[in-house]
């Protein structure tokens, strides 16, 4: 996985939208009519090539009820858990490509727009987005009756982190990384029943990162998660909700675009 990681040309994902490059006034007119600065296909692209040196393509390559991918519904203002939300839509998980389902639940709004879904059933067009804005930490669709652990990226430092804003764009940058951390400066007032693994990161969105700097907070991370590990009691599960709705997983991974929740054993 390292590996995988730091080979990826981290500001090559980054596609800007027709005009997003105009100096001044680019960025800011993309926000008004395009909806966002930059295009995720290379996002899609990339995460399927990846996916494929595995031999996994689309849901039917995957063990049933092991992967949950988390997207938002803008059309609709839901949230849509991939594969068993797919259906809604018309479509068959064992044809749907997980590397678009990323693709939808990394969309982040204002940095990215939003991705087009064809819903078959009803002939309309669909905008998902980042799946943060409808659960930005999931664990609450995996089952209980075994250890749940949740990874999730936290500011590094002292926590002081100081967003001017002074325009649109800065207002943009501001909401969307409010929307990924602000939940969890707040006191833990509901036990989400699971272990929780905190990643330090210093910039949730940050693209510009070099092969290196990949490294080092790949590296980091595993480090964090080691000592973290380390202290948790793992040999029975905690208390938690148990869903029996057909959308609930027995195991490995529920994705959002910020967080990932692991079951062990």
């Amino acid at each position: 996985m390292s590996a995988s990681v730091c080979a990826v040309d981290w500001p090559e994902l980054l596609d800007p939208v027709p005009g997003a490059g105009i100096p001044l006034v680019g960025k800011h007119l993309a926000l008004i009519t395009r909806r966002g600065i930059f295009h995720s296909k290379r996002l899609e692209t990339v995460w399927g090539g990846l996916l494929a040196d595995h031999g996994v393509r689309t849901f039917a390559d995957v063990r049933p009820r092991s992967l949950g991918i988390v997207a938002t519904d803008l059309s609709h203002s839901r949230g849509v858990l991939f594969p068993a939300g797919l259906a809604r839509y018309g479509h068959d998980p064992a044809r749907f490509s997980i590397a678009r389902a990323v693709r939808m639940s990394a969309a982040v709004p204002f940095l990215f727009t939003p991705v087009t879904l064809h819903d078959r059933l009803t002939g309309e067009k669909v905008m998902m987005a980042d799946g943060a804005m409808a659960a930005n930490y999931p664990v609450g669709v995996v089952r209980r009756d075994r250890p749940v652990v949740g990874f999730r990226l936290v500011a590094d430092g002292d926590g002081h982190d100081h967003h001017h804003v002074g325009g649109p764009l800065s207002l943009a940058r501001s909401v969307m990384i409010a929307g990924i951390r602000a939940r969890y400066s707040l006191p833990r007032l509901i036990d989400s029943g699971a272990h929780v693994i905190q990643v330090p990161v210093s910039d949730d969105l940050d693209f510009e990162m070099s092969n290196e700097e990949a490294r080092r907070v790949f590296d980091r991370g595993r480090a964090a998660a080691a000592d973290q590990l380390a202290d948790l009691d793992l040999a029975r599960p905690r208390n938690g909700r148990i869903h029996d709705d057909g959308a609930t997983f027995d195991g490995s991974h529920v994705v959002t675009a910020n967080t990932w929740t692991s079951v062990s054993g």
